[in-house]
């Protein structure tokens, strides 16, 4: 603690290593005060000779050595030295050098000052665009950082040095894209960005259609297909690594926003022609990204089993370029989060797409690194996982990162979460409603306008709807409904479409059942159509959605058996304590309410596993022998999983049964606790 620290202060003062400050009552490093206890000593007009002495030193250390941390110090000095002390042209140079360094080593924020630096050295000596390598390579770097951090007028300012002063078009090349990236990122119009980007495109030779027709797909399509001389994808990984092209980033940037814009086609033809020109040249370190934005498309289209291929082989390929962490976590990311789950279970991803947001984030591509976080963050409540502290210590993290980089849409998205999350924590009086202190829905969206107030009221509607169905409130279900119904049914994170499709279809299919709506019944039915495509394809997350709202539609024993068991065995742990609960609520219409307290034990002890502890009061408080239920562990055994279940008293008997205990069903009750009989309590 506090003594601790004090104890250690002291000891590091007896070494010599601190010095207690007499003016602020604070310890500072003895060194520093030695350094300027020694130029005191000096002529104050010798003192800047002595520095210049010893930076030269330092540089010729790190010559000899390689060791970084001499030219950073040998750097503070010289920034530090009256211009006139110096060779500004070479300092500018040395600010370059070591902003490099920075940016490999994560420090986006010392890359961007040293530049700035270098910069104003070289203004300072007169050599701006005199030395036309040296201000082509610093305005290139500024570009690149000042889009990083969001300045984006100070990019477009430096981009038009590049435009005005560039002597090939070659050379332009980066400002024209970054042209379109500033305005992209700053109006969130991603067509508008897919439109500007083929014009540029155009000034290098490549006539890419905005509405491509039929016939023009075809064409291209037998062009690919020479391409690959016929082969499969797998064709591409074969294929040598080389150095970077220019071209190929703007085709990686504009095939995201068409991904973006659901411009599907425009997707296919740019990612094609990518791959004809890595054929002919090699594979540089951003075909992988385009690759799996590819297969995304492809995911989102509905063609799961080449959306898999397709992101198989760019994960192949990212393994090659694993040393540029952009391109690299930018890959994983996309195909991890838009493809891999289509088939694989979410908790899968969920490592991988955190990684991915600690990566990004290194290397400063802020809009991807957040964005690698929010499928993190849907994913891991797709998934059923426990919502616990460190759940909660990401989404405050990224939150305060977000509001750092100016990033307010995404710091919504993750508010929103956060407020989900804590009305299922801790009781509210209000579980369904967003009026807490993570994100207030009402306050939130009178401060807003245009497309962002759309997609905000979308993700606060959809998280809505789970509490509204977990609590079960039909009127506020009814209500968000009506407000979801024109959404399209597609999202570029599929973990977040799956969760509002979820819960938009078992909702629909409750109350167009109970009140006979045909809306409601028509929007459920779409939402099944959705998980059983992908169930049928053998996906893990969708089967248990899918057979959940069937037995939501026709309900019968059978039916959330099945439901019941497959949750189970995909490790849903919050879907099969919804299923128990509205399985209870079945069996009270069929008298059978002994069986039905079981459901709802079950279903209660789920609910404190998931984190839902405001959901095990509300239970609690409705039924009154929860208060006094002990949890028993079960190991290797099942509920009755029988066409045509038997009596509790049938049940308990066949699940205590040695001989029969390893050979029930798939549905394994680890943890969860059947109670004693007990009195029948009716349930509504």
């Amino acid at each position: 603690g506090e003594v601790a620290i004090r104890n250690l202060l002291e000891e590091a003062s007896g070494e010599g290593m601190l010095m207690l400050s007499v003016e602020s009552g604070n310890y500072v490093l003895a060194h520093d005060r030695i350094r300027q206890a020694s130029l005191e000593l000096c002529v104050k007009e010798n003192q800047d000779d002595l520095l210049l002495h010893i930076a030269g030193v330092l540089l010729d250390f790190e010559e000899e050595t390689k060791m970084d941390w001499c030219i950073f110090s040998a750097l503070n000095i010289l920034n530090n030295m009256p211009p006139h002390k110096t060779d500004c042209t070479v300092l500018a140079r040395l600010n370059l050098r070591v902003a490099t360094i920075s940016k490999f080593r994560g420090d986006s924020l010392k890359e961007h000052e040293l530049l700035l630096k270098g910069l104003a050295c070289l203004e300072a000596s007169g050599s701006l665009w005199r030395d036309y390598e040296l201000s082509y390579d610093l305005y290139n770097a500024i570009i690149i950082s000042e889009y990083s951090v969001g300045a984006f007028d100070k990019a477009r300012a430096a981009i038009d040095e590049i435009i005005n002063h560039a002597k090939t078009l070659d050379e332009k090349l980066s400002a024209y894209m970054h042209q379109v990236l500033c305005t992209c990122d700053e109006t969130r119009d991603y067509s508008r960005g897919v439109e500007d980007g083929i014009k540029v495109l155009k000034l290098y030779g490549y006539d890419i259609p905005l509405e491509p027709t039929a016939i023009y797909m075809v064409k291209e399509g037998a062009k690919l297909k020479k391409a690959l001389r016929n082969h499969s994808f797998s064709y591409l990984i074969g294929l040598q690594v080389v150095a970077d092209f220019p071209i190929l980033a703007l085709f990686k940037h504009l095939t995201k926003y068409a991904f973006i814009a659901s411009k599907e086609k425009v997707v296919s033809i740019l990612a094609w022609k990518a791959i004809q020109y890595t054929v002919k040249n090699g594979i540089d370190s951003n075909f992988p990204r385009i690759l799996g934005l590819l297969s995304a498309s492809v995911a989102k289209q509905g063609s799961v089993k080449t959306a898999f291929e397709i992101g198989n082989v760019a994960l192949a390929l990212s393994e090659k370029i694993r040393d540029d962490k952009d391109n690299y976590a930018q890959t994983q990311m996309g195909v991890h989060g838009s493809v891999v789950c289509q088939l694989q279970p979410y908790r899968n991803s969920i490592e991988h797409l955190h990684q991915c947001y600690m990566d990004l984030k290194l290397v400063g591509s802020v809009e991807v690194a957040l964005g690698s976080m929010l499928c993190y963050a849907q994913s891991y409540l797709a998934a059923g996982l426990k919502m616990n502290s460190i759940l909660e210590s990401h989404l405050y993290r990224v939150g305060e990162y977000c509001k750092a980089v100016g990033r307010t849409s995404f710091q919504i998205s993750f508010q929103i979460i956060r407020q989900f999350v804590m009305n299922l924590r801790k009781r509210t009086g209000h579980p369904t409603e967003f009026r807490g202190k993570m994100f207030h829905e009402e306050e939130t969206l009178s401060k807003m306008n245009g497309k962002g107030t759309s997609m905000v009221l979308r993700d606060s509607s959809s998280h809505r709807l789970q509490l509204a169905f977990i609590f079960w409130d039909e009127n506020t279900m009814d209500g968000i409904l009506n407000k979801l119904e024109s959404y399209p049914m597609t999202d570029i994170i599929m973990a977040r479409l799956h969760n509002r499709l979820c819960f938009t279809g078992l909702a629909a299919i409750a109350l167009g059942k109970e009140r006979g709506s045909k809306s409601f019944q028509k929007m459920g039915q779409k939402c099944s159509s959705y998980f059983a495509h992908l169930a049928k394809h053998g996906s893990i997350n969708a089967r248990p959605v899918h057979l959940f709202m069937m037995a939501m539609k026709n309900p019968s024993r059978k039916a959330f058996n099945k439901t019941i068991a497959a949750c189970a065995e995909a490790k849903f742990m919050h879907l099969e304590a919804m299923a128990m609960e509205r399985y209870a609520a079945f069996l009270n219409t069929q008298h059978d309410a002994i069986l039905a307290n079981d459901y709802i034990t079950s279903a209660y002890w789920l609910y404190y596993d998931w984190g839902a502890h405001a959901k095990t009061l509300e239970l609690s408080n409705r039924y009154g022998f929860l208060k006094h239920s002990k949890r028993k562990t079960l190991k290797n055994s099942t509920l009755s999983t029988s066409e045509t279940e038997k009596s509790f008293h049938s049940f308990t008997a066949t699940f205590r049964s040695k001989s029969t205990r390893n050979t029930l069903g798939s549905f394994p009750l680890q943890g969860r606790m059947v109670p004693k009989k007990q009195r029948a309590t009716q349930i509504n």
